[in-house]
């Protein structure tokens, strides 16, 4: 973590120093973006890894809900801040600004007094094999095969779905780009999501992680749909798409901190940084083929048809949990 933050930040920095000689391109603007989602892929498997040795098994759900909590709060916040910087300071000085933030966040890890309890093998091992063994570990497994399966068809939904939101809420519903901003941030997904978060460890104590994933996963659906059905009027339109993203918000939050809190309570230290890479990689794909696939289909049918396609795709990995043994999963306590 502290070395994928420290290259992060290089690869920002990279960004204002080639503007202020005069020789940034694209393509170098690409490379330097390109690393920096490289290393935020090891980044991510990392901090989803390290917490099991920080708080104890049955902690696990609700360190991942305080962690969901705060990503919530950055995320929702981190847009605002930065459009609001690039219109005062330009964008490669808010570029200089997120290089710093990527140096602040590895100084504070060093902070972080943990002792880790990775067995990765010999050191000969080569990355193809570990590769491997993290595909093989998560689609041979009995609960976390149809956990990977149901979250990757999700993705492909999810990403759809948001690739062609913006577009269906602007201009189809007719909404200005303020009162969207505002409203999916400050009303929709932010507080949702801190909602979700708030009540996922208490489900899963009296639930177990597999009922919670399939609620969350099965609410998702539901607030789509009360996208799809919002009216053209724009007052009413404003309150019907905030409350459906307030819900959808609500789902993410509340199904995150169980499905994380499960992977890293079933699997072996020695294995978990391989199940969250590949987990990630492969949820990261299907995003692509989803923001594809997404943007076709708007093409060809329109924004609205397309969100009831997808909410029939997100009725997929609902139905994949509830055929499995994952919907009454419960990880061990000991």
């Amino acid at each position: 973590m502290i070395w994928t933050h420290l290259g992060a930040a290089l690869g920002m920095l990279a960004v204002p120093l080639l503007a202020l000689t005069g020789h940034l391109t694209l393509p170098l603007l690409a490379v330097a973006l390109f690393a920096v989602g490289v290393l935020s892929v090891f980044s991510a498997a990392a901090e989803q890894s390290i917490i099991p040795d920080l708080v104890p098994r049955p902690l696990l759900v609700t360190a991942n809900a305080r962690f969901g909590q705060s990503g919530t709060v950055a995320q929702t916040s981190g847009p605002a801040v930065g459009g609001a910087l690039v219109s005062w300071i330009s964008a490669p000085a808010t570029l200089l600004i997120a290089a710093l933030s990527h140096l602040a966040a590895a100084l504070l890890m060093t902070t972080v007094q943990v002792q880790e309890r990775r067995t990765d093998g010999p050191a000969g091992s080569r990355v193809l094999r570990s590769i491997g063994q993290g595909l093989a570990f998560v689609y041979r497994h009995r609960t976390l095969a149809p956990l990977g399966i149901s979250t990757h068809i999700w993705f492909i939904a999810n990403s759809a779905a948001m690739t062609v939101f913006a577009l269906y809420a602007l201009r189809e519903l007719g909404l200005s780009p303020v009162l969207y901003g505002v409203m999916l941030a400050c009303v929709g997904v932010g507080v949702g999501g801190l909602l979700g978060a708030f009540c996922a460890p208490a489900a899963v104590r009296r639930l177990g992680e597999g009922r919670t994933i399939l609620i969350g996963k099965t609410i998702t659906p539901l607030a789509w749909i009360g996208v799809a059905l919002v009216p053209h009027a724009e007052p009413w339109a404003v309150v019907c798409l905030a409350g459906a993203k307030m819900l959808y918000g609500f789902s993410i939050g509340f199904e995150d901190p169980a499905e994380l809190g499960y992977r890293q309570a079933v699997t072996a230290p020695s294995m978990l940084g391989r199940l969250n890479a590949t987990m990630r990689s492969a949820n990261r794909t299907m995003a692509v083929v989803g923001s594809l696939l997404g943007g076709v289909l708007a093409g060809l049918l329109g924004y609205r048809v397309t969100i009831w396609w997808m909410i029939l795709i997100f009725a997929v990995a609902v139905v994949v949990v509830l055929a499995t043994p994952l919907r009454t999963a419960r990880a061990p306590q000991d």
